[in-house]
Protein backbone atom coordinates (compact mmCIF):
# COMPACT_ATOMS: atom_id res chain seq x y z
CA UNK A 1 0.00 0.00 0.00
CA UNK A 2 2.95 2.42 0.54
CA UNK A 3 4.54 1.64 -2.53
CA UNK A 4 1.04 2.57 -4.51
CA UNK A 5 0.84 5.88 -2.91
CA UNK A 6 4.45 6.52 -3.44
CA UNK A 7 4.44 5.44 -7.34
CA UNK A 8 1.04 7.69 -7.73
CA UNK A 9 2.98 10.73 -6.30
CA UNK A 10 5.39 10.22 -8.68
CA UNK A 11 3.75 9.22 -11.52
CA UNK A 12 3.61 12.67 -13.22
CA UNK A 13 6.60 13.67 -15.54
CA UNK A 14 9.63 11.57 -14.18
CA UNK A 15 7.88 8.59 -15.11
CA UNK A 16 4.03 8.06 -16.01
CA UNK A 17 3.96 4.59 -16.39
CA UNK A 18 4.07 4.59 -12.84
CA UNK A 19 0.67 5.08 -12.28
CA UNK A 20 -0.20 1.67 -13.69
CA UNK A 21 1.85 0.00 -10.70
CA UNK A 22 0.29 1.74 -8.66
CA UNK A 23 -2.94 1.36 -9.29
CA UNK A 24 -2.13 -2.64 -9.35
CA UNK A 25 -0.36 -2.71 -6.18
CA UNK A 26 -3.16 -0.48 -5.32
CA UNK A 27 -5.41 -3.17 -5.52
CA UNK A 28 -3.29 -6.09 -4.25
CA UNK A 29 -3.43 -4.31 -1.15
CA UNK A 30 -6.57 -4.09 -0.69
CA UNK A 31 -7.31 -7.64 -1.81
CA UNK A 32 -5.54 -8.48 1.03
CA UNK A 33 -8.25 -7.40 3.70
CA UNK A 34 -11.02 -9.48 2.44
CA UNK A 35 -9.49 -12.52 3.63
CA UNK A 36 -11.14 -14.58 6.19
CA UNK A 37 -8.32 -13.51 9.16
CA UNK A 38 -8.11 -10.10 7.83
CA UNK A 39 -12.11 -9.45 7.95
CA UNK A 40 -11.92 -10.32 11.83
CA UNK A 41 -9.84 -6.96 12.51
CA UNK A 42 -12.14 -4.94 10.57
CA UNK A 43 -15.55 -2.95 11.75
CA UNK A 44 -18.65 -4.50 10.24
CA UNK A 45 -19.27 -1.69 7.50
CA UNK A 46 -15.48 -2.38 6.28
CA UNK A 47 -16.20 -5.77 5.77
CA UNK A 48 -19.32 -5.09 3.99
CA UNK A 49 -17.35 -2.87 1.94
CA UNK A 50 -14.61 -4.55 1.14
CA UNK A 51 -15.94 -9.07 1.40
CA UNK A 52 -16.63 -9.97 -2.22
CA UNK A 53 -16.91 -6.24 -3.91
CA UNK A 54 -13.18 -6.26 -5.16
CA UNK A 55 -13.34 -9.83 -6.41
CA UNK A 56 -13.47 -8.27 -9.88
CA UNK A 57 -10.00 -6.76 -9.64
CA UNK A 58 -8.49 -10.43 -10.22
CA UNK A 59 -9.04 -9.84 -13.98
CA UNK A 60 -7.48 -6.23 -13.66
CA UNK A 61 -4.52 -7.52 -12.72
CA UNK A 62 -3.24 -9.14 -15.56
CA UNK A 63 -3.98 -5.85 -18.01
CA UNK A 64 -2.40 -3.57 -15.93
CA UNK A 65 0.88 -4.89 -15.90
CA UNK A 66 0.95 -5.28 -19.44
CA UNK A 67 -0.27 -1.75 -19.96
CA UNK A 68 3.05 -0.68 -17.36
CA UNK A 69 5.32 -2.91 -19.73
CA UNK A 70 3.87 -1.57 -22.87
CA UNK A 71 4.22 2.01 -21.65
CA UNK A 72 7.83 1.73 -20.69
CA UNK A 73 9.07 -0.50 -23.66
CA UNK A 74 7.11 0.81 -26.46
CA UNK A 75 5.89 4.39 -24.85
CA UNK A 76 2.41 3.61 -25.66
CA UNK A 77 0.07 5.06 -23.14
CA UNK A 78 -3.71 3.85 -22.23
CA UNK A 79 -6.44 5.12 -24.45
CA UNK A 80 -10.00 3.35 -23.81
CA UNK A 81 -10.87 3.41 -27.43
CA UNK A 82 -7.40 1.24 -28.21
CA UNK A 83 -7.38 -1.07 -25.45
CA UNK A 84 -11.00 -1.44 -24.03
CA UNK A 85 -10.60 -4.56 -25.46
CA UNK A 86 -8.35 -5.59 -22.24
CA UNK A 87 -10.93 -4.45 -19.96
CA UNK A 88 -13.68 -6.93 -21.68
CA UNK A 89 -13.21 -9.96 -19.08
CA UNK A 90 -13.25 -7.30 -16.27
CA UNK A 91 -16.16 -5.65 -16.89
CA UNK A 92 -18.43 -8.87 -17.92
CA UNK A 93 -16.39 -10.02 -14.12
CA UNK A 94 -18.22 -6.94 -12.76
CA UNK A 95 -21.61 -7.38 -14.53
CA UNK A 96 -21.62 -10.76 -12.34
CA UNK A 97 -21.08 -9.52 -8.93
CA UNK A 98 -23.77 -6.50 -9.79
CA UNK A 99 -26.48 -8.44 -7.98
CA UNK A 100 -24.42 -9.10 -5.01
CA UNK A 101 -23.74 -5.76 -5.04
CA UNK A 102 -27.29 -4.74 -4.97
CA UNK A 103 -28.57 -7.29 -1.98
CA UNK A 104 -29.36 -6.40 1.19
CA UNK A 105 -27.50 -5.79 4.31
CA UNK A 106 -28.71 -8.25 6.35
CA UNK A 107 -27.49 -10.83 3.42
CA UNK A 108 -24.22 -9.63 3.02
CA UNK A 109 -23.90 -9.89 6.79
CA UNK A 110 -25.19 -12.99 6.74
CA UNK A 111 -22.55 -14.66 4.10
CA UNK A 112 -20.16 -12.67 5.91
CA UNK A 113 -20.68 -14.86 9.15
CA UNK A 114 -20.59 -17.53 7.64
CA UNK A 115 -16.91 -16.94 5.82
CA UNK A 116 -15.14 -16.04 9.57
CA UNK A 117 -16.87 -19.34 11.01
CA UNK A 118 -15.94 -21.12 7.78
CA UNK A 119 -12.82 -19.79 6.17
CA UNK A 120 -13.43 -21.90 2.65
CA UNK A 121 -16.89 -20.88 2.72
CA UNK A 122 -15.72 -17.79 0.28
CA UNK A 123 -14.49 -20.46 -2.54
CA UNK A 124 -18.03 -21.21 -2.37
CA UNK A 125 -20.36 -18.10 -3.34
CA UNK A 126 -23.18 -17.75 -6.28
CA UNK A 127 -23.26 -14.83 -7.87
CA UNK A 128 -25.33 -14.19 -11.20
CA UNK A 129 -24.00 -16.71 -14.30
CA UNK A 130 -20.33 -18.01 -12.93
CA UNK A 131 -19.66 -19.03 -9.33
CA UNK A 132 -17.06 -17.13 -6.83
CA UNK A 133 -14.41 -19.99 -8.36
CA UNK A 134 -13.98 -18.88 -11.37
CA UNK A 135 -12.54 -15.58 -10.11
CA UNK A 136 -9.93 -17.47 -7.61
CA UNK A 137 -9.03 -19.66 -10.38
CA UNK A 138 -9.80 -17.96 -13.79
CA UNK A 139 -8.61 -14.49 -12.24
CA UNK A 140 -4.66 -16.27 -11.80
CA UNK A 141 -4.93 -17.88 -15.55
CA UNK A 142 -6.36 -14.53 -17.03
CA UNK A 143 -3.29 -12.61 -15.67
CA UNK A 144 -0.67 -15.03 -16.35
CA UNK A 145 -1.92 -14.71 -20.22
CA UNK A 146 -1.00 -11.25 -19.48
CA UNK A 147 2.36 -11.72 -18.36
CA UNK A 148 3.15 -13.82 -21.35
CA UNK A 149 2.12 -11.42 -23.63
CA UNK A 150 4.13 -8.56 -21.14
CA UNK A 151 7.35 -10.97 -21.57
CA UNK A 152 6.99 -11.29 -25.23
CA UNK A 153 6.60 -7.22 -25.20
CA UNK A 154 10.02 -6.96 -23.59
CA UNK A 155 11.97 -9.82 -25.20
CA UNK A 156 11.11 -9.31 -28.85
CA UNK A 157 9.58 -5.63 -29.51
CA UNK A 158 12.37 -3.47 -27.55
CA UNK A 159 14.15 -2.25 -30.87
CA UNK A 160 12.75 1.35 -30.19
CA UNK A 161 14.40 1.06 -26.23
CA UNK A 162 17.67 0.08 -27.97
CA UNK A 163 17.40 3.14 -30.38
CA UNK A 164 15.99 5.53 -27.30
CA UNK A 165 18.34 4.32 -24.37
CA UNK A 166 22.21 4.32 -23.64
CA UNK A 167 23.34 1.07 -23.24
CA UNK A 168 23.70 0.88 -19.61
CA UNK A 169 20.05 2.24 -19.50
CA UNK A 170 18.72 -0.30 -21.44
CA UNK A 171 20.22 -3.13 -18.97
CA UNK A 172 18.94 -1.67 -15.99
CA UNK A 173 15.09 -1.17 -16.86
CA UNK A 174 14.71 -4.35 -18.58
CA UNK A 175 16.64 -5.77 -16.05
CA UNK A 176 13.95 -4.96 -13.78
CA UNK A 177 11.26 -5.29 -16.20
CA UNK A 178 12.24 -9.21 -16.32
CA UNK A 179 12.35 -9.08 -12.50
CA UNK A 180 9.26 -7.68 -12.09
CA UNK A 181 7.33 -9.84 -14.13
CA UNK A 182 9.48 -13.42 -12.56
CA UNK A 183 8.13 -12.19 -9.36
CA UNK A 184 4.42 -12.01 -10.38
CA UNK A 185 5.13 -15.28 -12.24
CA UNK A 186 5.84 -16.43 -8.79
CA UNK A 187 3.01 -15.00 -6.93
CA UNK A 188 -0.17 -15.58 -9.66
CA UNK A 189 1.51 -19.25 -10.29
CA UNK A 190 1.64 -19.78 -6.34
CA UNK A 191 -2.11 -18.66 -5.84
CA UNK A 192 -3.54 -20.53 -9.19
CA UNK A 193 -1.92 -24.10 -7.29
CA UNK A 194 -3.51 -22.52 -3.63
CA UNK A 195 -6.96 -22.24 -5.46
CA UNK A 196 -6.95 -25.50 -7.02
CA UNK A 197 -5.70 -27.78 -4.81
CA UNK A 198 -8.45 -25.64 -1.55
CA UNK A 199 -11.11 -26.14 -4.41
CA UNK A 200 -10.59 -30.38 -5.05
CA UNK A 201 -9.69 -31.66 -1.93
CA UNK A 202 -11.80 -29.00 0.50
CA UNK A 203 -8.65 -28.73 3.09
CA UNK A 204 -7.35 -25.18 4.17
CA UNK A 205 -3.57 -24.71 3.84
CA UNK A 206 -4.21 -22.55 6.98
CA UNK A 207 -1.25 -19.49 7.28
CA UNK A 208 0.87 -21.26 3.58
CA UNK A 209 -0.66 -18.92 0.92
CA UNK A 210 -0.01 -15.24 2.88
CA UNK A 211 3.20 -16.53 4.08
CA UNK A 212 4.33 -17.47 0.17
CA UNK A 213 2.57 -13.97 -0.67
CA UNK A 214 4.56 -12.05 1.61
CA UNK A 215 7.69 -13.42 1.01
CA UNK A 216 7.36 -12.83 -2.92
CA UNK A 217 6.21 -9.14 -1.91
CA UNK A 218 9.10 -8.37 0.37
CA UNK A 219 11.77 -9.63 -2.47
CA UNK A 220 9.70 -7.11 -4.75
CA UNK A 221 10.43 -4.41 -2.06
CA UNK A 222 14.05 -5.34 -2.25
CA UNK A 223 14.05 -5.30 -5.81
CA UNK A 224 12.05 -1.73 -5.85
CA UNK A 225 14.86 -0.40 -3.92
CA UNK A 226 17.58 -1.89 -5.92
CA UNK A 227 16.25 -0.31 -9.12
CA UNK A 228 14.54 3.59 -7.87
CA UNK A 229 16.31 5.08 -11.26
CA UNK A 230 14.09 2.50 -13.59
CA UNK A 231 11.58 3.80 -11.47
CA UNK A 232 11.76 7.28 -9.72
CA UNK A 233 14.38 8.60 -11.76
CA UNK A 234 16.93 8.42 -8.66
CA UNK A 235 20.63 7.00 -8.55
CA UNK A 236 21.71 5.97 -5.03
CA UNK A 237 25.44 7.04 -5.38
CA UNK A 238 28.41 6.80 -3.08
CA UNK A 239 30.34 8.62 -4.82
CA UNK A 240 30.68 12.80 -4.18
CA UNK A 241 31.12 13.33 -7.65
CA UNK A 242 28.53 11.11 -8.81
CA UNK A 243 25.33 12.34 -10.49
CA UNK A 244 22.20 11.68 -7.86
CA UNK A 245 19.72 12.03 -10.05
CA UNK A 246 19.85 9.77 -13.54
CA UNK A 247 16.09 9.98 -15.30
CA UNK A 248 16.51 6.68 -17.27
CA UNK A 249 13.74 7.35 -19.81
CA UNK A 250 15.58 10.31 -20.71
CA UNK A 251 18.86 8.90 -21.28
CA UNK A 252 19.29 9.31 -24.42
CA UNK A 253 22.31 8.74 -26.97
CA UNK A 254 23.86 12.21 -27.80
CA UNK A 255 23.65 12.23 -31.96
CA UNK A 256 24.72 15.04 -33.59
CA UNK A 257 22.47 16.66 -36.75
CA UNK A 258 24.51 17.21 -40.12
CA UNK A 259 25.60 20.75 -40.84
CA UNK A 260 24.09 19.08 -44.47
CA UNK A 261 20.66 18.48 -42.34
CA UNK A 262 18.52 22.00 -42.46
CA UNK A 263 19.31 21.35 -46.49
CA UNK A 264 17.56 17.88 -46.33
CA UNK A 265 14.55 19.16 -44.21
CA UNK A 266 13.85 21.84 -46.09
CA UNK A 267 14.11 19.40 -49.34
CA UNK A 268 11.83 17.59 -47.43
CA UNK A 269 9.13 20.03 -46.81
CA UNK A 270 9.20 21.06 -50.35
CA UNK A 271 8.31 17.73 -51.48
CA UNK A 272 5.57 17.59 -49.14
CA UNK A 273 4.30 20.67 -50.18
CA UNK A 274 3.95 19.21 -53.61
CA UNK A 275 2.59 16.35 -53.15
CA UNK A 276 0.48 17.85 -49.82
CA UNK A 277 1.15 15.29 -47.86
CA UNK A 278 0.42 17.26 -45.08
CA UNK A 279 -3.08 16.55 -45.58
CA UNK A 280 -2.87 13.01 -45.26
CA UNK A 281 -3.48 11.45 -40.99
CA UNK A 282 -0.33 9.51 -41.85
CA UNK A 283 2.12 12.93 -41.62
CA UNK A 284 3.12 12.19 -38.22
CA UNK A 285 6.41 13.39 -36.62
CA UNK A 286 7.37 9.59 -36.79
CA UNK A 287 6.74 9.48 -40.46
CA UNK A 288 8.77 12.63 -41.14
CA UNK A 289 11.87 11.18 -38.91
CA UNK A 290 11.70 7.86 -40.84
CA UNK A 291 11.63 9.78 -44.46
CA UNK A 292 14.55 11.58 -42.81
CA UNK A 293 16.11 8.68 -41.25
CA UNK A 294 16.81 9.78 -37.78
CA UNK A 295 15.44 8.74 -34.55
CA UNK A 296 12.29 10.60 -33.54
CA UNK A 297 13.27 12.40 -30.79
CA UNK A 298 16.28 13.84 -32.09
CA UNK A 299 13.38 15.62 -34.72
CA UNK A 300 11.32 16.68 -31.64
CA UNK A 301 14.60 18.16 -30.37
CA UNK A 302 14.87 20.08 -33.81
CA UNK A 303 11.40 21.26 -33.90
CA UNK A 304 11.43 22.51 -30.34
CA UNK A 305 15.00 24.11 -30.33
CA UNK A 306 15.88 25.08 -33.81
CA UNK A 307 12.23 26.04 -35.19
CA UNK A 308 11.01 27.63 -31.99
CA UNK A 309 7.81 25.28 -32.86
CA UNK A 310 5.47 22.34 -31.83
CA UNK A 311 5.33 19.91 -34.80
CA UNK A 312 1.03 20.05 -34.47
CA UNK A 313 1.35 23.76 -35.03
CA UNK A 314 4.10 23.37 -37.64
CA UNK A 315 1.71 20.73 -39.42
CA UNK A 316 -1.37 23.10 -38.85
CA UNK A 317 0.12 25.97 -40.83
CA UNK A 318 0.96 24.33 -44.06
CA UNK A 319 -3.00 22.39 -43.45
CA UNK A 320 -4.35 26.21 -43.10
CA UNK A 321 -2.58 27.49 -45.92
CA UNK A 322 -3.40 24.81 -48.21
CA UNK A 323 -7.00 25.47 -47.30
CA UNK A 324 -7.03 29.30 -47.90
CA UNK A 325 -5.69 28.73 -50.74
CA UNK A 326 -7.78 26.13 -52.51
CA UNK A 327 -11.38 26.17 -50.79
CA UNK A 328 -13.76 27.24 -52.85
CA UNK A 329 -17.86 28.78 -52.36
CA UNK A 330 -18.66 25.72 -54.62
CA UNK A 331 -16.76 22.99 -51.97
CA UNK A 332 -18.98 24.97 -48.98
CA UNK A 333 -22.15 24.42 -51.05
CA UNK A 334 -21.58 20.97 -52.09
CA UNK A 335 -19.54 19.03 -49.14
CA UNK A 336 -20.35 19.12 -45.51
CA UNK A 337 -18.34 20.84 -43.04
CA UNK A 338 -16.66 17.59 -42.15
CA UNK A 339 -16.01 16.20 -45.14
CA UNK A 340 -14.13 19.67 -46.02
CA UNK A 341 -12.33 19.15 -42.69
CA UNK A 342 -10.93 15.71 -42.98
CA UNK A 343 -10.20 16.45 -46.68
CA UNK A 344 -7.02 19.35 -45.67
CA UNK A 345 -6.30 16.25 -42.66
CA UNK A 346 -8.67 17.35 -39.84
CA UNK A 347 -10.74 14.94 -38.03
CA UNK A 348 -13.66 17.28 -37.19
CA UNK A 349 -14.60 20.76 -38.43
CA UNK A 350 -14.07 22.02 -34.94
CA UNK A 351 -10.24 20.89 -34.88
CA UNK A 352 -10.14 23.26 -38.29
CA UNK A 353 -11.58 25.78 -36.70
CA UNK A 354 -9.56 25.80 -33.64
CA UNK A 355 -6.21 25.84 -36.08
CA UNK A 356 -7.86 28.23 -38.40
CA UNK A 357 -7.60 30.74 -35.79
CA UNK A 358 -4.80 30.08 -34.25
CA UNK A 359 -3.10 30.32 -37.95
CA UNK A 360 -4.56 33.14 -39.20
CA UNK A 361 -5.61 36.96 -37.87
CA UNK A 362 -9.39 36.51 -39.14
CA UNK A 363 -11.93 34.09 -37.57
CA UNK A 364 -12.82 30.86 -39.51
CA UNK A 365 -16.35 32.22 -39.65
CA UNK A 366 -15.24 35.88 -41.00
CA UNK A 367 -13.19 33.73 -44.14
CA UNK A 368 -15.89 31.65 -45.18
CA UNK A 369 -18.32 34.11 -44.97
CA UNK A 370 -16.77 36.38 -47.06
CA UNK A 371 -16.00 33.69 -49.47
CA UNK A 372 -19.69 32.89 -49.50
CA UNK A 373 -20.13 36.71 -50.10
CA UNK A 374 -17.73 37.11 -53.10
Amino acid sequence: LLNALILFASSGKRNRGNAYLAILFLGISIRGLTSGVSLLALHLTLQKLFFNNLLPLFFLYGPLVYFYVRHEVLDIPFKLKRDFKHLLVFLMSFINVIPYYMSSNAFKESVIALTIKNPLNYLHFHFWIVDSPVYYTGGPIHTLFYLTLSLYTISNRNKALTNKLSGESFEKLTDWLYTFITIFYAFTTSNLIFSTYVLTTGNSLSNLPPLISGALFLYLNVQIYKHPQVLFGIKFSKSTNGNPIVHINKAKPIIALETSFEIKFNQKMEQYQVNKAYNSSDFTIAFIAKDLEIPEYILNDYFKNQLKIKFINFRNEYRIKDFCETITKEDFQRYTANAIANKFGFSHIKSLKKAFDACQSESYEAFQSKLMNN
